[in-house]
């Protein structure tokens, strides 16, 4: 065997097992896909695997996994975490440059360095993208990115926590594809809160369960919420907008568009489609170059900041950058403040236990596991009752019980006569939620109406 966990136990200082007496074993070329939900202990089994949480009872061809050198773990073992834009190096200028970054810092001789950097770009498709800027990537480039950057390494083992989370459904099929043709040899293990992209490529599904792993077995999916009343009237209007990133390449351009008060829109699209421009064009967070944009009935190029903050909530795409507070009762109480609400602890609770976190009130956000941070961020954005939440593919890497949650608070959002935007790669959740559909394509907005 390559990987072989014999017994794991593993507990965070103050707190009770994660890992409980877990066994694994991966072969050279072993395909297995680790299946739980939020808080389960997949980060904290992937940085065991990896040897990050120093243990004997991980051995990698029957020696500890520990006691292996620096420079010879990181040519044996890599792995890319749930955040893949925190493991760039920050220092490359190009993707070429980035995916080098590793080699180069092991001294390997420069025909060897273009040589993988080559191959790592191919394996990932990224070829094409060899000149950009990484700050200037999608999600799913920059997932890509980050895993290209780890098999220039040319690792035995590459370990990847939550790799699909980013991805559209032709992108997740597309890089489990690609998994499927790295280096025969090359064991694969892969940690995530479904299975179905991972079986239908042939990876092992295992459930961790209490600490241990378990056979298999299906988890049960969220059932769709209440049907939301009619209304009437817009909540946003776009008129006559342009926008580019490149002036040479417009993103948009004369772009006209209505989105009624108390529905759920979903925007769905390809990765680098324009979802996430279009939402931070509505949040005043990037500035069009013409049009004008009204969110319940403020004109967002003429707001105040504050202003603007009173109408609407918004959770971002990397939603942990948005934590400033030691605890999650103090971030629900941020926006609330900040308007001169009256009873901001009252508010904020009702938000938290709306986002069923109640119990987690006092406690540090970034202690969280994902599915918790993520939710924290929707209760901070919903305490100060806006008009518009947006959210940005903050569904993702939630386990069903976490999503039920998230669904629930969009339905009961929409019913007051709120209205949610969200950008959404999974078409189960966008079915079950969205009363429209506004697909985006190369410039291009399409508005649907779902039905039910």
């Amino acid at each position: 065997m390559s990987l072989s966990l014999r017994g794991l136990r593993f507990s965070w200082p103050g707190g009770p097992a994660v890992l409980d007496g877990l066994d694994l074993d991966l072969p050279p070329g072993g395909r297995v896909a680790v299946i739980a939900g939020n808080g389960a202990g997949k980060s904290t089994l992937a940085r065991c695997a990896a040897g990050l949480a120093g243990s004997e009872a991980v051995l990698w061809r029957g020696r500890p996994l520990s006691a292996l050198a620096g420079t010879e773990r990181v040519a044996t073992v890599q792995l890319v975490g749930q955040r893949p834009d925190l493991q760039l190096s920050g220092r490359a200028a190009t993707v070429r440059a980035e995916i080098a970054f590793g080699p180069e810092n092991l001294g390997l001789p420069r025909s060897l360095i273009l040589d993988r950097v080559e191959a790592a770009m191919e394996a990932m498709g990224l070829t094409a993208l060899a000149l950009r800027d990484p700050r200037r990537l999608s999600g799913g480039e920059t997932q890509r990115l980050a895993i290209a950057g780890a098999l220039a390494m040319r690792p035995a083992l590459l370990i990847l926590d939550e790799p699909l989370t980013d991805l559209d459904h032709e992108a997740r099929e597309g890089l489990t594809q690609r998994l499927t043709r790295l280096a025969p040899d090359m064991s694969v293990l892969a940690l995530d809160v479904g299975a179905e992209a991972w079986r239908a490529q042939g990876f092992q599904p295992m459930q961790l369960r209490d600490g241990r792993l378990h056979p298999f077995q299906d988890m049960p999916q969220p059932s769709p919420p209440a049907a939301r009343p009619a209304t009437s009237g817009d909540m946003i209007t776009i008129r006559d907008l342009d926008f580019a990133h490149d002036p040479a390449r417009p993103l948009f351009r004369g772009l006209e568009l209505d989105l009624p008060q108390g529905a759920a829109v979903a925007i769905t699209g390809p990765n680098g489609a324009g979802k996430t421009t279009l939402m931070r064009l509505i949040a005043g967070l990037e500035r069009p170059s013409k049009g004008r944009i009204t969110v319940a009935g403020v004109q967002v190029s003429r707001a105040k900041p504050k202003e603007l903050a009173a109408v609407l909530g918004m959770v971002l795409q990397n939603s942990d950058r948005q934590f400033l507070a030691a605890t999650l009762l103090d971030e629900a109480m941020m926006a609330p403040r900040l308007h001169r609400l009256p009873d901001p602890p009252g508010l904020a609770l009702r938000a938290l236990a709306a986002l069923g976190l109640e119990a987690l009130a006092l406690a540090h956000p970034l202690d969280q596991h994902n599915g918790a941070r993520r939710l924290t961020a929707v209760a901070a954005a919903l305490a100060h009752r806006p008009r518009l939440l947006i959210l940005d593919e903050t569904q993702r890497g939630l386990d069903p019980r976490h999503q039920r949650r998230l669904e629930r608070a969009i339905t009961e959002f929409t019913q007051s006569g709120g209205t949610v935007l969200f950008v959404c790669h999974d078409e189960g959740f966008v079915r079950r939620n969205a009363s429209h559909r506004l697909a985006v394509s190369g410039g291009q907005i399409g508005l649907g109406r779902l039905l039910k």
